[in-house]
């Protein structure tokens, strides 16, 4: 039996840990010894449990008798030297279920499997919608999440810029794993190490060969994801905004009007519309100064790679679907056969 254990775990029992064990079998026999490798049992519901830094097996053993998580923490405290797990048991934050015997308990403890919140960020969520998620799910709080990224020093943006939330676009939409305990620092890390990681060399070289910057890229797509409903019609609504470019005409987006002013894209009013915001490529020519929101890798690769159109206009129907035109006159006409 203890060499079926210890081949396991890879280490040998200590001569001193054989010794505890044999003083304690020939004591109570092996019945307490099997006994107390059982599981505590029961019905009851996985519970989280806290491994602190440096803390000793010892003392591990004694916390998970106190959240009755084992049957007999001088079991644990046997079974861990003889193993080799004191001294290797991971500080975390784990789930353990009562049904667990003592050698899973410690085995998951060496390995460190922490228990994680699974996240979702959707394509085109805003760093506020973000924040809002990590605190409905009980991550970090969301103004904690705030705080750290407005205190972002973006180093894609340009000195100066005067946008709202300075990581903005550079969070990446993504599932994450996320261990218990998390800081807000280690979550917005996260996201923004894989933006980094997304956004590749490969892209960078393929945006600078086209004369735009990572900023200008990431807003350009930004808006792409805010106004393109469809996959199929991502590339065409990344063409048009790059012809208008070109063009040197208005970008003409209600979707950078709604999030500066914070105000759904259908209930804009014609003041609205009539901002001063910086944000306001109604009005103002090129890009805002800033990512409206966090695009996916579709969207970058769509501004790295439009349609060959010549496309300058598009609007969108009820059903999602974009309807594309090349001068003003044909828009006016598209619209009026949609009973627009």
């Amino acid at each position: 039996m203890l060499n079926g254990v210890s081949r396991l775990w890879g280490r040998r029992p200590g001569v001193s840990w054989a010794l505890a064990l044999a003083i304690v079998l020939l004591a109570g026999g092996w019945g307490w010894w099997s006994e107390a490798g059982q599981p505590v049992g029961g019905q009851g519901p996985a519970q989280l449990f806290t491994v602190q830094p440096g803390e000793s097996a010892s003392r591990v053993a004694s916390l998970l008798g106190q959240h009755h998580l084992v049957r007999s923490t001088l079991y644990v405290r046997l079974l861990s030297g003889l193993i080799g797990a004191a001294g290797r048991l991971k500080a975390g934050t784990y789930l353990i279920s009562p049904r667990w015997g003592p050698d899973r308990i410690l085995h998951m403890l060496v390995l460190g499997q922490v228990a994680v919140h699974r996240l979702t960020l959707p394509e085109g969520y805003t760093v506020r919608q973000i924040a809002a998620r990590l605190g409905a799910m009980g991550i970090v709080p969301a103004s904690a999440f705030m705080a750290v990224a407005m205190a972002y020093h973006n180093p894609y943006l340009p000195p100066g810029a005067p946008v709202l939330d300075p990581a903005e676009g550079y969070l990446f939409p993504s599932t994450y794993n996320l261990p218990y305990g998390i800081s807000a620092k280690g979550v917005f890390a996260t996201l923004v190490q894989a933006f980094d990681r997304e956004f590749s060399p490969t892209l960078r070289a393929e945006a600078k060969a086209e004369g735009l910057s990572v900023n200008q890229v990431v807003t350009l797509a930004s808006m792409v994801q805010r106004e393109a409903f469809l996959a199929k019609d991502v590339p065409l609504v990344a063409a048009v905004f790059l012809n208008r470019l070109k063009a040197h005409m208005a970008l003409g987006s209600d979707a950078t009007i709604s999030y500066a002013l914070n105000v759904p894209g259908n209930q804009l009013t014609r003041t609205d519309l009539a901002s001063s915001s910086p944000y306001n490529t109604l009005h103002r020519l090129g890009l805002p100064p800033g990512p409206i929101s966090n695009p996916g890798l579709m969207a970058i690769l769509a501004v790295l790679h439009p349609a060959p159109v010549s496309y300058l206009y598009f609007f969108s129907l009820p059903d999602g679907q974009e309807i594309f035109s090349n001068t003003y006159a044909e828009q006016e006409a598209a619209l009026r056969a949609a009973g627009y």
